[in-house]
């Protein structure tokens, strides 16, 4: 069940309490214009990707005069994506190299020794397809498949 939410201004119990009747709930302090942890966020949400793929966007602060807009917003969409793979688990960047491989190994010290691409069935309709994982082994003997994720 959702369940209800409710904001106090004071250090009693709120007024009134309102139903949640859409799948996430936030509310947010201190925008960010680098990395999406330091947003102050509090989240109820039954589909933690899909807030690190919209409304977290919420917290990114576009106004930084400083910086260089597409330094900040890239910055800001690798720290979701960042979230959205370690929620997944076992995955990496689609654009990897190798310490994103390494840093998932028990010895991320060792040195990869072989690696593998897995693609999607073929259909007919489907021509120029990317990989959709890598089995990685390393030479520690470790043997891993990791999800490749935008």
């Amino acid at each position: 069940m959702p369940g209800e939410w409710s904001i106090r201004l004071s250090n009693g119990e709120p007024a009134s309490w309102e139903p949640v009747t859409i799948s996430t709930v936030f509310a947010l302090n201190d925008p960010s214009c680098w990395d999406v942890d330091d947003v102050d966020f509090v989240v109820g949400t039954s589909n933690p990707l899909a807030f690190y793929q919209n409304e977290a966007w919420a917290g990114f602060d576009s106004q930084n005069d400083d910086d260089d807009y597409d330094q900040i917003r890239a910055s800001y969409e690798e720290t979701c994506a960042a979230h959205i793979r370690k929620l997944i688990g076992d995955a990496i960047p689609a654009k990897f190299d190798l310490c994103d491989i390494m840093r998932t190994m028990q010895e991320p010290t060792a040195r990869i020794t072989s690696l593998r691409y897995h693609y999607p069935r073929r259909t007919k309709a489907m021509q120029n397809t990317s990989p959709i994982a890598i089995t990685v082994r390393n030479s520690a003997g470790e043997r891993k498949r990791l999800k490749l994720v935008a």
